[in-house]
């Protein structure tokens, strides 16, 4: 499975500006499955109220339905959309017009004023796909290792691949690097952080958007500017690894309170 890392270099709170930045990476390269980072139509923007859209006046949900639609392909990013009187940090994976799985942002980023303005998720979210399931996480989610464990679910594991959107800053480049890694080897699985690219009036952003494999070895990277990116999902690797070395019959076992709050949501295509 091809997998495109469309690293962006957002227009600050510019919708339109955006969209056009994300169709014309898009339209370069050729994949299976396209990742766009964290509020891929707007940077960083949390107090957004006056240009947060309902669900159903999304453009970029628009957009995304309408390029798997020109396409056979699956398209996964995260923006913001009112639900009601809530604002949520959205996740989208959207596959032939519809939308398979979303998922809110559970780790809400209070350094970053996200938590004044936005709602916490309530569940995870993991969506089957062409036969390979896949966890879907926004940024800060990243520091977080028990929302992220990945566990039996009957005879196979419940995730073969995190998606990690991010709007990632320069500052902390080598936190982004380590802690892919350590998600990847903990839960033996393949792990892809699609970060942004460029400026915003607070932060620098490096890209270094990547794939990880299960031994938590970098497969591909990106560099610092906008573009695209088509990498191979280790798949092959990731079988022969469990095959001869499946760890999680000897993992520990954990719950989490609130019990409601970690769902498991499969979505079977």
């Amino acid at each position: 499975m091809k997998v495109a890392l469309l690293q962006i270099s957002q227009q600050w709170a510019d919708i339109d500006s955006n969209i056009l930045r994300a169709e014309r990476l898009f339209s370069s390269v050729t994949a299976d499955l396209y990742i766009l980072p964290e509020m891929w139509d707007t940077g960083f923007v949390v107090d957004s109220d006056e240009i947060t859209p309902r669900e159903e006046d999304s453009k970029a949900l628009e957009w995304m339905k309408a390029k798997t639609r020109e396409r056979d392909c699956a398209v996964v990013g995260s923006t913001l959309v009112r639900v009601g009187e809530e604002i949520f940090n959205r996740a989208y994976f959207v596959s032939s017009g519809e939308v398979l799985g979303s998922y809110d942002k559970f780790h809400l980023f209070a350094p970053g004023g996200e938590t004044k303005y936005v709602s916490k998720g309530q569940r995870r979210t993991i969506v089957e796909w062409r036969g390979v399931r896949f966890l879907l996480c926004i940024c800060y989610d990243l520091r977080f290792p028990v929302w992220c464990r990945n566990r039996m679910e009957g005879s196979r594991p419940q995730y073969d691949v995190m998606l990690e959107m991010a709007c990632w800053p320069t500052s902390r480049m080598l936190v982004w690097k380590t802690l892919l890694a350590a998600r990847a080897i903990e839960n033996q699985a393949i792990v892809i952080g699609s970060n942004r690219a460029g400026t915003d009036p607070y932060c620098e952003y490096p890209g270094m958007s990547m794939c990880v494999n299960s031994y938590g070895e970098i497969q591909d990277v990106m560099g610092s500017r906008e573009g695209a990116f088509v990498t191979t999902l280790p798949l092959g690797h990731l079988e022969h690894f469990r095959n001869h070395f499946l760890i999680f019959d000897d993992a520990d076992d954990f719950e989490i309170k609130n019990l409601h709050r970690y769902e498991k949501n499969f979505i079977n295509t």
